[in-house]
Formats: C-alpha cells, structure tokens, sequence
C-alpha cells in the first residue's frame, strides 16, 4: 500500500478550506483514475506551537 502525506496550512480559514477542495478533487480524480482507494486523515492543531502562533498574528 502506498501513502502520501499532505500538510496545508493557511492563515485564513476561507482559503485554507478552498485548497483542502481542491485537493480532494485532485487526489480523488488520480484515485480513480489509477483504480486506488482513498483515505483523508486530518489532525488540525498536532503542533501545538504552530497553533499558538498562529493564534498570535
């Protein structure tokens, strides 16, 4: 089985839901093109750094 990880981030919540889509309309379309099952994962928050940094700006 074969994996790839993403990572997204964004400073806007509109946007960053606008390229996670996008990606999943790009994924989806390989998946099927390709004959693979695809899975999405998403663990917001994981680097509790980066949150409160991104809480600060």
């Amino acid at each position: 089985m074969g994996k790839v990880r993403l990572e997204i981030r964004a400073k806007e919540q509109d946007y960053f839901d606008e390229v996670v889509e996008k990606v999943k309309n790009c994924t989806g379309g390989v998946a099927i093109a390709t004959g693979c099952e695809l899975e999405f994962y998403f663990n917001l928050f994981k680097n509790p750094e980066l949150l409160k940094k991104m809480k600060e700006e």
